[in-house]
């Protein structure tokens, strides 16, 4: 930050300061869910060997399928098929059973909820940001307009105009913390709701093999 955006920055009082914290606070948890979908596979696609599972498990060759899972157990796609053939073999899901219906959704939602996990901090920071900025600029413009009580007949325009900008500050700081962290919120959230739609996906396709290959 140059010497004159700084000074600007300052002039927004504590609230500027307070808008700041949330920045960084909404760049950790962008940072950290970048890593958590690093991490389940899941950043840049997550199904890229869905149909070689679903193609061996058609060919009746369920024990590469298995193998082809159990190295990718990172992926909640991987989880929830494993998890389905395990209730197949076990015969939970040839009656279409609630319980192992049931037990498919909760593998799902606790995968979803560990991808979903602190992006409601940043949407927070989100919404909060441009309301920290309007109060920051409404303190700011009820200081400018104390002063110029003060000033009494030596009111001119030049001290209005300063204190206007100066309260304005605030909400420029506001936006610009506000806009990319809603932006980081709505990607992020289309990713889950992505590999949700996955998950849902590759649970039918590989009941549906399995059950083709009886």
């Amino acid at each position: 930050m140059d010497n004159i955006g700084l000074e600007l920055f300052t002039k927004g009082g504590v609230v500027a300061y307070i808008l700041l914290a949330l920045s960084i606070y909404a760049v950790a948890i962008f940072l950290l869910k970048l890593y958590h979908f690093q991490a389940k596979r899941v950043l840049f696609g997550s199904g890229t060997f869905v149909d070689q599972v679903i193609s061996n498990i058609k060919s009746g060759r369920e024990d590469i399928a298995i193998k082809v899972l159990d190295k990718k157990m990172a992926s909640p796609l991987a989880v929830v098929m494993r998890r389905a053939i395990s209730l197949h073999n076990s015969g939970s899901t040839t009656d279409e059973s609630s319980i192992a219906k049931e037990e498919l959704e909760s593998d799902g939602r606790t995968q979803l909820e560990y991808l979903g996990s602190y992006i409601r901090g940043l949407d927070a920071v989100a919404h909060l940001s441009p309301l920290l900025g309007l109060l920051g600029t409404v303190l700011g413009m009820i200081e400018a307009f104390r002063q110029l009580e003060s000033a009494g007949v030596q009111v001119n325009v030049a001290m209005l105009a300063g204190g206007i900008w100066e309260a304005l500050i605030t909400t420029a700081v506001g936006l610009a913390v506000a806009i990319p962290a809603l932006a980081a919120v709505n990607w992020l959230e289309g990713i889950v709701e992505r590999v949700r739609q996955d998950m849902g996906d590759a649970v039918t396709r590989t009941l549906a093999a399995l059950r083709r290959a009886e």
